[in-house]
């Protein structure tokens, strides 16, 4: 009974376009719904700053509703560079639901007011620029007059025509490339559901990430800024925390979209590990978006990270690393 109770209420979770990440907190002890606007109303609990699905109770929630982008900020003024940001899911005598996709700052955010916030926009593409061309060769000198007469001077010859611009790494364009990678351990919310694989290490420079003309958005969107194919390839750490075998099916999105003949599923032993990998050749546009959807019928399923180790000492793994490289 308690089995079917917790399905019915990941059920309802799922339809609002939430995943769920913590448990919800108790209801809170006073609840008004007289009408105010926005900026008058205020969290009575702390909000944490990080991403993902957060749970927060408010002294009205009149002027909240389901679906709205709000920013929740701290301090007595709403110029602050200290927030979390995202989208509200489900409202419930002033308990809030939101996926946060958005922070600055670190802690937690006490006594938060609210504003609205806009769509998050997509970066835009850099240009391409092709190199100079060679110059002509310079013409023939005319050939030497009779003894006694100086020879005419030769014409001089015609300039070379500009060469054409270069392409996907030719005359000094480098191809474009990413490689991102997650160090928290993730697992199925819903049997049988696809979810898309996430990354937190997406800052070029930063713990190995190395990035040109590819990005990382909403955590899982693996977005070109060139025109091109590109070579996908991942690998991930899958494990489960019950007994038997398991099988966790692993494919490709182009644009939300599944990309045909892409899926792979792989077997899951109790008590053992198993690295999934592949890749994909595959044409995007610029501005194009990949994700790396998984799914399995047994919620135990996780694609799993790993923390340092000792004796001998050895650092931490991700749970997933995809590199993309542009190959033409």
């Amino acid at each position: 009974m308690k089995k079917k109770l917790v399905l019915l209420v990941a059920g309802i979770m799922s339809l609002t376009g939430l995943a769920i990440a913590q448990t919800k907190p108790a209801y809170s002890a006073t609840c008004s719904r007289a009408v105010i606007p926005l900026s008058k109303a205020i969290a009575t609990g702390p909000i944490p700053i990080s991403l993902g699905l957060k749970y927060f109770p408010v002294d009205n929630q009149s002027p909240f509703v389901t679906g709205m982008r709000l920013r929740a900020v701290t301090g007595d003024t709403l110029a602050t560079t200290k927030y979390v940001e995202g989208r509200i899911g489900s409202i419930s005598n002033c308990n809030i639901a939101i996926s946060i996709d958005r922070v600055s700052g670190n802690g937690s955010i006490l006594n938060a007011k609210f504003i609205i916030a806009g769509l998050i926009g997509a970066q835009g593409p850099a240009g391409a620029t092709g190199s100079t061309g060679p110059a002509g060769a310079p013409g023939l000198a005319g050939t030497p007059g009779a003894p006694g007469t100086p020879g005419t001077q030769g014409v001089p010859g015609t300039n070379g025509f500009n060469g054409q611009n270069g392409q996907n790494g030719i005359n000094g364009l480098v191809p474009a490339y990413g490689s991102f990678r997650d160090t928290t351990t993730q697992q199925v919310d819903f049997v049988n559901t696809p979810k898309a694989m996430t990354f937190n290490q997406i800052t070029h420079g930063v713990n190995g990430v190395t990035a040109n003309g590819v990005s990382v958005e909403f955590g899982s969107r693996i977005t070109v800024a060139r025109t091109g194919t590109y070579n996908v390839q991942f690998s991930a750490l899958l494990t489960k925390t019950d007994s038997g075998n398991d099988i966790m099916d692993i494919w490709l999105r182009r644009n939300g979209v599944d990309v045909p003949i892409s899926n792979s599923e792989i077997t899951i032993t109790a008590s053992l590990h198993q690295v999934a990998t592949s890749n994909y050749i595959i044409d995007l546009a610029a501005g194009d978006f990949v994700q790396l959807m998984y799914s399995s019928a047994d919620i135990a399923t996780r694609i799993e990270a790993i923390a340092p180790q000792t004796s001998p000492t050895r650092p931490a793994g991700p749970s997933i690393t995809v590199a993309i490289t542009q190959v033409q």
